[in-house]
């Protein structure tokens, strides 16, 4: 079992609570882009090769959720999505494996990887990019894992 203990994030709520919207989503994005970036590379290293080019592999990238499917997001939240660019659609096919072909799995392999390291340094991100920003006091969290 997973447990996240994360000190300030009631402090960090209301900083970011008191963000204009537009504002805030950048910070969640920019953040989430950052701390998604490692299991990016992760998945672009493990992602089959197969001839011809544009190879699947290159083109692994992070996608704004409001660019995807903005509906299922509130103002107060911002998310991404990590994995092949929409045009390698058979990523699927090669991650879990169709009755002619065995998985190759990329993605969640990376997902592993990266989830907790990602959880812990959300918060210490979020508050470096608004001290960089100017937006709060010098005031910090420790994000981490227990």
């Amino acid at each position: 079992m997973t447990g996240i203990k994360l000190e300030g994030g009631a402090q960090l709520a209301r900083t970011l609570s008191g963000l204009s919207e537009s504002v805030r989503g950048d910070v969640l994005r920019q953040v989430l882009t950052e701390v998604g970036e490692p299991m990016r590379a992760t998945m672009a290293t493990l992602a089959p090769r197969r001839p011809p080019a544009p190879d699947m592999a290159d083109h692994i990238v992070i996608t704004p959720l409001r660019e995807i499917d903005s509906d299922r997001l509130t103002e107060t939240e911002a998310a991404v999505a990590i994995g092949p660019a929409r045009r390698f659609f058979y990523a699927g096919f090669l991650e879990y494996g169709t009755v002619k072909m065995r998985a190759f799995p990329f993605m969640r392999p990376a997902f592993d990887q990266h989830v907790r390291p990602a959880i812990g340094a959300i918060a210490s991100r979020l508050w470096a990019v608004l001290i960089g920003r100017g937006l709060t006091g010098a005031r910090s969290t420790t994000g981490g894992l227990t």
